[in-house]
């Protein structure tokens, strides 16, 4: 196994020689049962006029050959190792298959901001079963993965599903700038995979020759979380998760008020988005404040903006729950979710 590239700094990595040629007959067994049964959630990411771009997502459960490939093959090993993490959870499953003569291009996206969950320790596995390509192979904006969030649109027409519009900044357009915008593409065999972070802006061409391309993906989620609770302060607990069933609080930092919602800014940093309180648990309005997770055992507050007793937190304060969310789990366990 050789791995090209650099996930902490790039965002994404080829490893070579990943998966056995006994891995890649469990993950194509996946692939052709799933599109043998589609699941209420499958869609066509392709317009009728276009050769067929189907996508299934969380069928773990229902078809063993991915549970298998999920469970026993080195998938989660190598994304604990990229992420350095102890412990690996299953986020869910992805299908994407193009067939032949697809010339639907997958856009410039990125991941996350599909999902309901937040944190930076994350990887996404793409993993075809077919020789890809630089034509069809997956590319990736290297250093993405840094932020910001990126507005998520549906992929045909464009529409703003997920967050409002204006919400969230807009992909760049990548190839008006090449200098700025490092590409990272690699023609893949049977065997070959691609990690990303799931923040890494991502896209794939067309399969423009004979041969289909046929993707298993799988995102994984590590093992370090970040809580607040709230009761006359706001401690914000730093939780080593290695251990599903008895998470560890590493740091505390006890401050007055609470955040309604936790977003990483980098890779050591967050930013709370909250109300202010006094020491007796009055609120005194909404407030802004950033934290340094550069040591995890004593986190501590960097910039607090108050913005006075007169201001609100207004609307939701985290992403809508989609239907990928029932994928969540322990890896060792598959637990029901």
């Amino acid at each position: 196994m050789i791995i090209e590239g650099d996930y902490a700094s790039d965002g994404a990595v080829c490893v070579r020689g990943a998966f056995t040629p006994e891995h890649v007959a469990w993950a194509t067994g996946a692939i052709e049962a799933n599109l043998a049964d589609l699941s209420p959630l499958a869609k066509r990411a392709s317009a009728d006029d276009d050769a067929p771009f189907v996508e299934d997502f969380c069928r773990w459960r229902e078809i063993p050959a991915m549970e298998r490939f999920i469970r026993d093959s080195p998938a989660a090993a190598i994304a604990g190792e990229l992420t350095g993490s102890d412990q690996i959870r299953l986020y869910h499953d992805h299908m994407l298959v193009k067939e032949p003569g697809t010339r639907q291009r997958t856009p410039w996206h990125q991941d996350q901001p599909y999902y309901n969950v937040s944190g930076t320790q994350n990887a996404s596995l793409w993993f075809p079963v077919d020789p890809v390509d630089r034509g069809a192979t997956l590319e990736l904006i290297a250093g993405t993965h840094l932020g910001p969030w990126y507005m998520p649109r549906t992929f045909l027409d464009e529409r703003a599903a997920w967050f409002p519009d204006g919400s969230l900044e807009e992909i760049p357009d990548f190839a008006a700038d090449p200098k700025r915008w490092r590409v990272l593409a690699w023609d893949l065999e049977p065997g070959d995979a691609v990690y990303f972070n799931m923040l890494t802006v991502h896209g794939s061409g067309p399969v423009n020759g004979p041969d289909r391309r046929r993707v298993l993906s799988v995102r994984f989620l590590g093992d370090m979380g970040y809580v607040v609770t709230f009761r006359q302060t706001d401690p914000l607990f730093t939780m080593d998760l290695s251990d599903p069933t008895r998470p560890r609080v590493v740091g505390e930092l006890k401050i007055p008020g609470f955040s309604a919602y936790l977003h990483p800014i980098g890779q050591d940093q967050l930013i709370g988005i909250g109300v202010d309180a006094d020491t007796q648990g009055r609120m005194l309005g909404a407030q802004l404040a950033t934290f340094d997770l550069s040591d995890p055992a004593a986190v501590r507050q960097i910039q607090l903006a108050r913005f006075g007793a007169d201001s609100t937190l207004m609307g939701s304060s985290s992403p809508p729950i989609d239907a990928l969310s029932d994928c969540t789990g322990p890896l060792k366990s598959m637990a029901r979710c």
